[in-house]
């Protein structure tokens, strides 16, 4: 008998008694070829068990010496369970032990005594047997709102030592505290979503215990029937059938499983000497062998290994259809079935009218569609204060969550939605007045809140890092929501009406004054971010600190980059190009920067050009070509081109000189734009004739930076965000792009002659253009807006316009929303100085002229 070696009794010490366990585990593990999977796992319990029980003598007795009653005490007060796969009899040989001690009652001496005792002499046995333990302490009633893996291994606790009536107890209310929904569901979510390494049996390395097929879908399968048809774990494949969920045949198929798969763990475990529980390729081999597969090769015990996941994997399938089949309450009253959520207390939302709001939360929760006549049910329930407290709260934790998106469009179909914010009643219908917007105020203020969830879900590591740093969501989610409430019946600045309601909603709702603000601020300035970043110059120093004078907070920021990206996403127009979210980015992290270092002195320039020498000397670069360049170029481009940049300018730089016009495309780093940058020699109308040409072949200009090294000669550095169709170029259209642009600036084919070919029509003002300067927007140029009807080709129009007129422009910014082109230019006049008063008149009305 494999037991007649377990005899603890007269053992007193953890040295003897881990000795003695030792002996016990090498004779159970020498008859392994002699005992099946399963009965072989029941010995290593078993074993345990004993090991446990006289632990738990020797622990009392020991409190006997502080307190005579300690022994009567502990029998009486404290109870010892096995758990996990220790407590299904599931040991394998190298196997945790996971054990729980249940107490009566909790701040007892005596008891604390006992238990500290013998986990110490447990903990001191196991480790000199080189085994792990887990170990939990609980009083008979702690079994509420514990996690699901908690649950579960508690859920299959078996009682060892102690009072067994204590275990009863702990059992049963256990059972009463277990949520069914969210264990069953729970559950099955978890075994859906397997990484790629664990979702399928048929995998070279399958992990017995993990895996699709593997164990853990048996046990599964065991746990949720359990909680989904009450039945008892010594009766679940017997009640399964009787329900006509499982057949003899099914029950035939996962018991050789269980077996084989058992039998396969405890091979590979004695095999590795450790617990293990990954099948690597290099050990089919053996492990075949040991079983008694003694083919040449290990086909054969593969064979049936993925035949008997396979077998598991089907049985598991239909015990968790039939589990969601079941009604597994959520709450009293309020059920999911078959991927439904369903009140069938209809008497529920008049008695508790905060339960309408938890049945959101429960179908975000658990993933479940309302059922139909749980919709009818909330929206006849509408006669509720908005001020409701368990409106306020519930509605709250939704906005405090990702994921609310789905939640508050439930809530808005079913007329929920407008009860606890009544500043939302109307937006639904509300048709904005720009034409950049696809859908209403309140559809696209959804969509901005599901376009947040995105952001929040999607692989974009920027995004998920931002994110993190959020310390209210709900500040977030509600500004979103309200972003655009200041458009209804509005005629002023809707961002500043907005705020004042956006403010007194989060009032109502019981915000704090500081989240309250907050909210205020997001929506007085949801449009001041994105505008910043389409048109101004992000390398301007005084376009990041007019931003950060505004958005003073590193959280502000963080929020005001994340309602900014998801607003303009969700407009509906594919205005918000990949360019801008680009531009957006670069002035998250400069303003970011400039928050987190606002003392930071302004970069030595002298010292910045020397190390940019001696990098390019490095480079092979002569050294008199480096020095000119550096000598000659401003310093908004030293500090903001990368060395191998600088290095190619040089060299293009030679190729002017010839004569010869250096173009290079080539596409941005992180997929969003292609770059073009022309050097030539400088003269008048060069970013003309280029955006002219890029007319032609309908390549869109997001912004350029514009650059002249004054040496002997005047040399133009000109860089453009460029993109086709929203995307970047193809090396085709890189192809066709050089060769065009090559054959204007060289002189051979006119702007007028390329449009020709091109099937393009030269521009012609027929509409209004409108201009304005932006005062205090830059140090050194002046500052121009130029807003007009998007049309083909008016950016060509404007560059030679301002070019005609013997201004210089450094820096420009191309946008469109809806039907509007909005073009900045940052300018400056012959001399290189800001534009007089007489200047822009002339401007003003040099580009209202007809060409």
């Amino acid at each position: 008998m494999v037991g007649s070696v377990w005899n603890f009794d007269i053992l007193m010490d953890a040295k003897s008694l881990s000795g003695a366990l030792l002996n016990a585990r090498d004779s159970v593990a020498n008859q392994a070829d002699s005992l099946g999977g399963i009965e072989m796992m029941r010995a290593y319990s078993d074993l345990t068990d004993a090991l446990i029980r006289r632990i738990f003598q020797i622990a009392a007795k020991q409190a006997e010496n502080d307190d005579p009653c300690a022994t009567r005490k502990a029998l009486r007060e404290i109870a010892i369970a096995a758990v996990g796969g220790y407590g299904r009899q599931e040991m394998s040989p190298f196997s945790d032990v996971d054990v729980t001690f249940i107490a009566g009652t909790g701040d007892d001496d005596e008891i604390d005594l006992v238990v500290k005792r013998a986990f110490r002499i447990l903990m001191d046995v196991l480790e000199q047997a080189h085994l792990k333990v887990g170990y939990s302490y609980r009083r008979v009633d702690e079994v509420e709102n514990l996690p699901l893996e908690t649950e579960t291994a508690l859920l299959d606790a078996r009682w060892i030592s102690g009072n067994p009536a204590l275990f009863n107890a702990f059992e049963s209310a256990l059972r009463q505290a277990i949520t069914p929904a969210a264990f069953v569901i729970g559950h099955i979510n978890g075994r859906n979503s397997l990484g790629a390494s664990l979702n399928t049996p048929y995998l070279v390395e399958p992990n017995i215990k993990e895996c699709r097929g593997g164990l853990r879908d048996l046990h599964a399968a065991r746990w949720i029937a359990q909680i989904a048809f009450d039945l008892a774990g010594s009766d679940i494949w017997n009640g399964l059938r009787s329900r006509g969920i499982v057949s003899d045949a099914d029950i035939e198929n996962v018991t050789a499983a269980a077996e084989f798969l058992a039998r396969t763990r405890n091979t590979l475990h004695l095999l590795s000497g450790r617990g293990l529980d990954m099948l690597s390729a290099g050990r089919h081999m053996e492990v075949a062998a040991r079983m008694g597969y003694p083919d040449s090769t290990p086909d054969t015990f593969l064979s049936m290994f993925y035949q008997h996941m396979h077998k598991i994997r089907q049985v598991y399938n239909k015990v968790a259809e039939a589990c969601l089949e079941q009604k597994l309450e959520i709450e009293p009253g309020v059920f999911a079935q078959s991927g439904m959520l369903r009140i069938f207390d209809r008497g529920l939302p008049a008695r508790d009218p905060s339960a309408m709001f938890r049945v959101f939360q429960h179908s975000r929760s658990y993933n479940l569609r309302i059922h139909r006549e749980t919709c009818d049910l909330i929206a006849s329930t509408q006669n509720v204060s908005p001020t409701h407290a368990g409106f306020l709260r519930s509605f709250m934790d939704i906005i405090s969550e990702p994921g609310a998106g789905a939640v508050l469009r439930s809530m808005a179909e079913l007329g929920v939605l407008r009860i606890v914010l009544p500043a939302f009643k109307g937006l639904m219908s509300l048709v904005p007045g720009d034409a950049a917007h696809k859908f209403t105020i309140g559809e696209h203020s959804l969509r901005t809140v599901e376009q947040l969830d995105s952001l929040f879900a999607g692989d974009d590591e920027q995004f998920s890092d931002v994110f993190s740093r959020i310390q209210k969501l709900e500040v977030l989610y509600l500004a979103a929501l309200l972003h655009d409430v200041g458009k209804m019946g509005s005629k002023k600045d809707h961002a500043r009406t907005g705020a004042s309601i956006a403010g007194k909603a989060a009032a109502a709702l019981g915000m704090s004054d500081e989240s309250r603000s907050r909210v205020e601020f997001l929506v007085k300035h949801h449009l001041r971010m994105g505008e910043t970043a389409r048109l101004r110059d992000l390398h301007q120093k005084r376009t990041i600190r007019d931003f950060v004078s505004v958005v003073k907070d590193a959280q502000l920021l963080d929020m005001l980059f994340l309602l900014t990206v998801a607003d303009n996403r969700s407009v509906g127009t594919q205005n918000w190009s990949r360019v801008q979210i680009r531009f957006l980015t670069e002035l998250h992290e400069r303003a970011m920067a400039a928050l987190r270092s606002p003392e930071s002195s302004a970069p030595d320039l002298d010292r910045h050009r020397r190390r940019v020498r001696r990098e390019l000397c490095l480079a092979n670069l002569p050294p008199d070509e480096v020095d000119e360049h550096c000598a000659s170029m401003p310093a908004s481009y030293l500090l903001n081109t990368p060395p191998d940049e600088l290095a190619a300018h040089i060299g293009y730089v030679r190729n002017a000189r010839k004569g010869m016009p250096a173009i290079e495309i080539k596409d941005d780093r992180m997929g969003q734009f292609t770059l073009l940058t022309v050097v030539a020699m400088d003269r008048k109308g060069l970013l003309s004739e280029i955006a002219g040409a890029l007319n032609a072949m309908s390549i869109d200009i997001h912004a350029a930076q514009i650059f002249t090294r004054h040496s002997i000669d005047d040399i133009a550095i000109d860089i453009l965000f460029i993109d086709f169709e929203g995307r970047q170029l193809a090396e085709m259209k890189k192809w066709h792009l050089e060769g065009e642009l090559t054959s204007v600036l060289s002189g051979q084919t006119g702007i007028d002659q390329l449009l020709q070919r091109c099937g393009k029509k030269k521009f012609e003002k027929t509409e209004e253009l409108h201009l304005r300067v932006l005062d205090n927007l830059s140090d050194h140029e002046t500052v121009i807006e130029v807003r007009a009807i998007d049309t083909h080709g008016i950016l060509h129009y404007l560059t030679r316009k301002i070019s005609e007129m013997g201004f210089n422009i450094h820096s420009a910014r191309v946008a469109t929303w809806g039907h509007e082109a909005r073009d900045v230019f940052y300018i400056t006049d012959r001399h290189g100085c800001k534009l007089s008063e007489a200047d822009l008149e002339q401007l003003q009305n040099w580009i209202g002229k007809d060409s």
